[in-house]
């Protein structure tokens, strides 16, 4: 009869049954499973009925099933340990545990020093085939860092280093190899979005590398990621002419032919939203709305349950982009409408807090109704994105909390605006990239509400200063650093803040 634990056993070395039995010994307690590897070590086949017959007494007997399996696992076990360093392949299999068991202590900093040792021994070793693998935990560590808001300087070393790990890699092999990686580092990475002078040049030699690298995206596939990551990069640096022209590529790449849009929908309704964004950065409100319409219609291309799926997806993306058209062109009752029928999926429970559009789009109908002053809406709003638990939009949820104290200064509820201050002045130092941003908004109020909210335009005049100088690595502003920016202008222009936002984007 067959049996994995007793062929398990015979296909062992004499060095590592001696380090099983040492391993089992050393455990506390009776050594049943110590007893049961050496009778079947000494076995010449297996039988159950005579493994039963031979410890006939034993308290053990009766769940041979259950004990069988567990010394089968602490076999394996053993081995991992036992083989730990007598090869290169499994030195690396203990880098993994080691990293996966620190992500999941949340130990981020030292988890990220230890995937820059693998990647280092990969390539040493040459393990190329667990590259990928290394990838995947290093994006999820990194990811994880700027969520947690977790400062710049604790992760700045080892960002350097895997930069010109990547520049070396990339160097040696073809675009394709390293697409998603290096997309990566220009769209997530947290040098990429810390606003200061470093991370300015580290993209601004990544893309300088991207643009040589034209002639070896040589597939459809690659050239959509390099021309995705050219975009994102030149975006990122304001070189909106280049930029446009970038993201035009990509869009055009999903045009030219249906079945890329079938083969990668998902990709075509983030890569457009992206190229929707930076249009609307640089006020080309024209061909906003062509590609907004294209991008609705592209539900026609799908059918069955695919359909179906992105017919939903495509409209809460929809959605979000023309809730902040609306702002943007202060059309005020075309905003209603469109925030009424996510209001109305909200209550019939058809958009759920799990939705990772949920956060998004909430925040856009934040910002557009505080900025056509419907202030008992953008509260209602507030409360509906602090109600998700753990979102990874950290910053959004943070602004949240900024916009309800705005409204509520705008509304004359004076009374409640020191308790939101204090509770989040001792929150915005963690929040990241953005904390000398939200401490410059969150201290102008506490200022202002010590004076018993009297201010003098000199002030204003002062903390808009002040913004624009923590932003004058980067000219175009995202929604929050916008919206601050344009609510303090409409207090020295003495004018309704939908009317500064129109006048900027007409």
């Amino acid at each position: 009869m067959k049996n994995k634990l007793y062929e398990l056993i015979s296909s062992l070395s004499k060095s590592e049954k001696r380090y099983i039995k040492l391993t089992i010994s050393s455990q506390k307690g009776e050594k049943n499973y110590l007893k049961l590897f050496d009778y079947l070590e000494s076995s010449k086949s297996y039988d159950k009925s005579e493994v039963e017959l031979y410890f006939k007494g034993s308290s053990f007997i009766k769940h041979l099933s259950r004990v069988q399996h567990y010394l089968y696992g602490l076999i394996l076990k053993a081995m991992r340990d036992y083989n730990a360093e007598r090869s290169p392949r499994n030195k690396l299999y203990g880098y993994l545990y080691d990293i996966d068991f620190l992500f999941s202590k949340k130990h981020l900093q030292e988890c990220a020093k230890l995937i820059l040792k693998a990647r280092n021994f990969i390539e040493e070793n040459k393990l190329y085939d667990f590259e990928l693998l290394v990838y995947y935990y290093q994006q999820s560590i990194y990811r994880q860092a700027a969520y947690r808001g977790m400062a710049i300087d604790d992760l700045r070393e080892v960002y350097t280093k895997q930069y010109k790990y990547l520049i070396k890699r990339f160097n040696k092999t073809r675009f394709e190899q390293y697409q998603d990686e290096i997309l990566y580092w220009v769209i997530y990475s947290p040098l990429s979005i810390a606003k200061n002078a470093e991370g300015v040049k580290a993209i601004k030699r990544l893309t300088k590398h991207l643009e040589k690298s034209t002639s070896k995206a040589n597939s459809t596939e690659s050239k959509r990621l390099l021309y995705s990551s050219l975009f994102m990069g030149h975006m990122f640096l304001a070189n909106n002419k280049e930029g446009l022209k970038y993201g035009q590529k990509v869009y055009d790449i999903y045009i030219s032919e249906a079945g890329i849009i079938r083969a990668n929908p998902q990709n075509f309704i983030n890569d457009t939203s992206n190229f929707l964004v930076a249009l609307s950065i640089n006020r080309k409100m024209g061909h906003f709305n062509s590609i907004l319409e294209k991008m609705e219609n592209s539900v026609e291309l799908f059918e069955g349950e695919l359909r179906q799926q992105m017919k939903e997806f495509i409209f809460y993306r929809v959605a979000y982009h023309k809730i902040r058209l609306c702002t943007y062109t202060n059309q005020l009752e075309r905003g209603q409408k469109e925030c009424a029928k996510i209001a109305t999926r909200i209550q019939d429970g058809r958009f759920s807090v799990l939705s990772e559009a949920y956060t998004p789009i909430n925040y856009a109908m934040l910002i557009f109704y505080f900025v056509h002053k419907s202030y008992e809406q953008t509260l209602d709003v507030a409360d509906q994105i602090l109600t998700v638990k753990d979102s990874p939009r950290k910053s959004m949820v943070f602004m949240a909390k900024i916009i309800r104290i705005m409204t509520h200064f705008e509304m004359g509820h004076f009374r409640v605006i020191p308790y939101f201050i204090n509770s989040l002045l001792k929150e915005y130092a963690d929040i990241g990239v953005k904390g000398e941003f939200y401490g410059i908004i969150l201290s102008t109020f506490k200022s202002i509400s010590l004076n018993k909210y009297r201010y003098e335009l000199s002030d204003i005049k002062n903390i808009k200063k002040r913004i624009d100088e923590v932003f004058s690595v980067k000219s175009q502003k995202d929604d929050d650093e916008e919206l601050i920016t344009f609510w303090l202008e409409s207090k020295i222009l003495n004018k309704p803040l939908a009317q500064v936002y129109q006048q900027y984007y007409k």
